[in-house]
Protein backbone atom coordinates (compact mmCIF):
# COMPACT_ATOMS: atom_id res chain seq x y z
CA UNK A 1 0.00 0.00 0.00
CA UNK A 2 1.37 3.39 -0.98
CA UNK A 3 0.88 6.06 1.61
CA UNK A 4 0.34 9.61 0.44
CA UNK A 5 1.87 12.44 2.39
CA UNK A 6 1.04 16.06 2.09
CA UNK A 7 3.26 18.68 0.46
CA UNK A 8 3.94 20.26 3.85
CA UNK A 9 5.27 16.95 5.20
CA UNK A 10 7.43 16.48 2.11
CA UNK A 11 8.93 19.97 2.45
CA UNK A 12 9.57 19.32 6.13
CA UNK A 13 11.35 16.03 5.38
CA UNK A 14 13.54 17.65 2.68
CA UNK A 15 14.44 20.53 5.02
CA UNK A 16 15.51 18.11 7.75
CA UNK A 17 17.65 16.14 5.31
CA UNK A 18 19.31 19.31 4.01
CA UNK A 19 20.10 20.49 7.54
CA UNK A 20 21.66 17.14 8.37
CA UNK A 21 23.72 17.18 5.16
CA UNK A 22 24.94 20.75 5.70
CA UNK A 23 25.97 19.97 9.25
CA UNK A 24 28.10 17.02 8.17
CA UNK A 25 29.52 18.67 5.04
CA UNK A 26 31.10 21.63 6.81
CA UNK A 27 34.85 21.88 6.92
CA UNK A 28 36.88 21.18 10.03
CA UNK A 29 39.36 23.95 10.81
CA UNK A 30 42.82 23.54 12.33
CA UNK A 31 44.76 26.59 13.54
CA UNK A 32 48.47 27.43 13.23
CA UNK A 33 50.25 30.35 14.86
CA UNK A 34 54.04 30.35 15.16
CA UNK A 35 53.79 32.60 18.23
CA UNK A 36 51.91 30.03 20.33
CA UNK A 37 54.14 28.62 23.04
CA UNK A 38 51.39 27.09 25.18
CA UNK A 39 49.17 24.07 24.67
CA UNK A 40 49.13 23.02 21.03
CA UNK A 41 46.25 20.87 19.83
CA UNK A 42 45.28 23.06 16.85
CA UNK A 43 41.59 23.32 17.75
CA UNK A 44 41.53 27.10 18.33
CA UNK A 45 43.73 30.17 17.98
CA UNK A 46 44.57 29.91 21.68
CA UNK A 47 45.79 26.31 21.26
CA UNK A 48 47.12 26.63 17.71
CA UNK A 49 49.94 24.46 16.40
CA UNK A 50 53.23 26.31 15.94
CA UNK A 51 54.12 24.73 12.58
CA UNK A 52 52.17 24.46 9.35
CA UNK A 53 53.02 20.78 8.89
CA UNK A 54 51.42 19.93 12.25
CA UNK A 55 48.20 21.58 11.07
CA UNK A 56 48.25 19.80 7.70
CA UNK A 57 48.91 16.42 9.33
CA UNK A 58 46.05 16.91 11.83
CA UNK A 59 43.66 18.03 9.08
CA UNK A 60 44.59 15.05 6.90
CA UNK A 61 43.72 12.69 9.76
CA UNK A 62 40.27 14.26 10.18
CA UNK A 63 37.39 12.14 8.87
CA UNK A 64 35.58 15.31 7.71
CA UNK A 65 35.76 16.27 4.06
CA UNK A 66 37.24 19.65 3.14
CA UNK A 67 39.53 20.10 6.14
CA UNK A 68 41.13 23.54 6.37
CA UNK A 69 44.29 24.86 8.01
CA UNK A 70 44.18 28.54 8.96
CA UNK A 71 47.65 30.05 9.36
CA UNK A 72 48.32 33.28 11.25
CA UNK A 73 50.53 36.01 9.85
CA UNK A 74 54.30 35.63 9.98
CA UNK A 75 57.20 33.76 8.45
CA UNK A 76 57.13 30.01 9.02
CA UNK A 77 60.53 28.34 8.80
CA UNK A 78 59.36 24.80 8.20
CA UNK A 79 61.86 22.02 8.76
CA UNK A 80 60.23 19.79 6.16
CA UNK A 81 61.09 16.56 7.91
CA UNK A 82 58.57 14.78 5.68
CA UNK A 83 60.58 15.33 2.51
CA UNK A 84 64.23 14.41 2.32
CA UNK A 85 66.30 14.51 -0.86
CA UNK A 86 67.28 10.95 -1.79
CA UNK A 87 70.69 9.48 -0.98
CA UNK A 88 73.52 10.12 -1.38
CA UNK A 89 72.72 13.75 -0.48
CA UNK A 90 70.19 13.09 2.32
CA UNK A 91 69.45 16.79 2.76
CA UNK A 92 66.37 18.33 4.30
CA UNK A 93 64.48 20.32 1.66
CA UNK A 94 62.80 22.71 4.10
CA UNK A 95 59.38 21.95 2.68
CA UNK A 96 55.75 21.56 3.62
CA UNK A 97 54.05 18.36 2.49
CA UNK A 98 50.54 19.10 1.25
CA UNK A 99 47.95 16.36 1.58
CA UNK A 100 44.83 15.49 -0.37
CA UNK A 101 41.60 17.02 0.95
CA UNK A 102 43.37 19.72 2.97
CA UNK A 103 43.23 23.42 2.07
CA UNK A 104 45.72 25.85 3.64
CA UNK A 105 44.83 29.54 4.09
CA UNK A 106 47.04 32.35 5.39
CA UNK A 107 46.29 35.95 6.24
CA UNK A 108 44.86 35.57 9.72
CA UNK A 109 45.79 37.61 12.80
CA UNK A 110 45.96 34.54 15.05
CA UNK A 111 46.99 34.95 18.68
CA UNK A 112 46.88 38.51 19.99
CA UNK A 113 44.61 41.53 19.57
CA UNK A 114 41.83 40.72 17.12
CA UNK A 115 42.23 36.95 17.45
CA UNK A 116 38.51 36.49 17.04
CA UNK A 117 38.52 35.22 13.45
CA UNK A 118 35.86 32.56 13.15
CA UNK A 119 35.15 32.78 9.40
CA UNK A 120 37.59 32.44 6.52
CA UNK A 121 36.18 35.65 5.02
CA UNK A 122 37.57 37.59 8.02
CA UNK A 123 41.17 37.03 6.95
CA UNK A 124 43.14 39.77 5.21
CA UNK A 125 46.06 38.18 3.38
CA UNK A 126 47.30 41.55 2.08
CA UNK A 127 47.65 43.02 5.59
CA UNK A 128 48.48 39.86 7.54
CA UNK A 129 51.06 38.28 5.26
CA UNK A 130 51.84 34.59 5.76
CA UNK A 131 55.09 33.20 4.31
CA UNK A 132 56.37 29.61 4.27
CA UNK A 133 60.16 29.71 4.14
CA UNK A 134 62.11 26.48 4.35
CA UNK A 135 65.46 28.01 3.37
CA UNK A 136 66.65 28.17 6.99
CA UNK A 137 66.65 24.37 7.16
CA UNK A 138 68.22 23.63 3.79
CA UNK A 139 71.78 22.44 3.84
CA UNK A 140 72.25 23.60 0.25
CA UNK A 141 71.03 26.73 -1.51
CA UNK A 142 68.34 25.54 -3.92
CA UNK A 143 66.19 27.95 -5.87
CA UNK A 144 63.62 25.37 -6.97
CA UNK A 145 60.55 24.44 -4.98
CA UNK A 146 58.78 21.17 -5.76
CA UNK A 147 55.38 20.23 -4.44
CA UNK A 148 54.13 16.71 -4.84
CA UNK A 149 50.97 15.16 -3.46
CA UNK A 150 51.31 12.40 -0.92
CA UNK A 151 49.94 9.08 -2.12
Amino acid sequence: MIRRIGVARMVEAVAILLCCFCATASASVWYVDKDNSGTQDGTSWTTAFSTVQQGIDAAANTPTLNAEVWVAEGVYNEAGTSIVHPAPDDVNTGSVLLKEGVAVYGGFIGIGPGENETERTQRNWATHVTIFDGSTFRSVNWNVTCIRPEA
